[in-house]
Parts: C-alpha cells; structure tokens; sequence
C-alpha cells in the first residue's frame, strides 16, 4: 500500500513538473525556398524560419539577381545565380534562375493551356508589347478570359459568366 501511494505520488509530481516547465522544442531552421524563378526588374522575398539570428544575404552574381539585408531578391539580367543567408555558422542556398518577360509569358501560356485545355490563344505572339488573348477558360460556371499584355510580364484576369 506504501509502494502505491509513493508511486502515484511521483506519477502526480511528473505530470505536475511537465506541466509547469514544457520542454523547449526549437523548429528547425530553413529557407522558405530552396529555388526559385523571377522576371527582371521583378522582385520576391526569401526568409529563414526557425531563428530569431540576424540573416546576412548575399549572391553568387549580383549582376543576374540582388538581395538586401531583409531577404528581398531582385531579378537584374537572365541567368542563374545563388542566393545565400548565412545564420551564425550554418549556410542555406536558393537557387534563382532570372528569365525575361519574353519566356515569362512563354511560360504563363504554357500553364493556362495545360491547366485549361478549353483555352483557345489567340495574340499576335510573344514580342514585347503584344498582348495574348485566352477566351473560353472555363472554371465552375464561370468562363474567364486572360489578358497577357508583355510589356509587364503580369496577367489580367476578367471574369464573365
């Protein structure tokens, strides 16, 4: 009977110890992305999670992509280059591969027709300044027509039911 009020008392005092002083788990530390593609003159944030360490950033090649101190990557000509942050001694790498409007476009017709095989593409090509056309996308009851105007490398999207 001593040997089972013991034991439940030490039980009762662990569960009480657990409850008071919750074991510290850190997440791991990581780069949001471990590659990447941006347009030039176009932008995108990286991040490292799981520290509360100042990140220093740095490139491979700032004359194809930049990054400042907040992570904040800047595509500047067509290529590849490697974007590192560096937390205390540990290194994490993003590769980023910089393309121009051109094959931007290339890429957004590519995955419309993919995704939306009703899609019919109708522009006049892909030089800078035409604009590309999707008519008949249909999503639900919806059908969308996408506008794709290459001076911006950006879509407009219109909804017509």
């Amino acid at each position: 009977m001593k040997h089972r009020r013991w034991t439940s008392l030490l039980l009762a005092l662990a569960v009480i110890i657990t409850l008071l002083y919750p074991m510290q788990t850190s997440a791991a530390v990581k780069i949001n992305k471990t590659k990447t593609t941006v347009v030039i003159g176009k932008t995108k944030t990286l991040k490292v999670t799981g520290t509360s360490k100042k990140v220093k950033w740095s490139s491979s090649n700032k004359s194809i992509v930049t990054v400042n101190s907040k992570g904040k990557i800047t595509g500047k000509k067509a290529g590849t280059a490697t974007i590192k942050a560096k937390v205390g001694n540990k290194t994490y790498k993003c590769k980023v591969t910089v393309i121009g409007p051109k094959k931007a476009a290339k890429l957004v017709a590519k995955y419309v027709q993919k995704k939306y095989p009703s899609a019919t593409l109708d522009g006049s090509g892909f030089d800078e300044g035409s604009t590309i056309l999707f008519v008949g996308i249909k999503k639900g009851n919806n059908t969308m027509t996408v506008r794709l105007t290459l001076i911006t490398a950006e879509a407009e999207f219109a909804s017509s039911s």
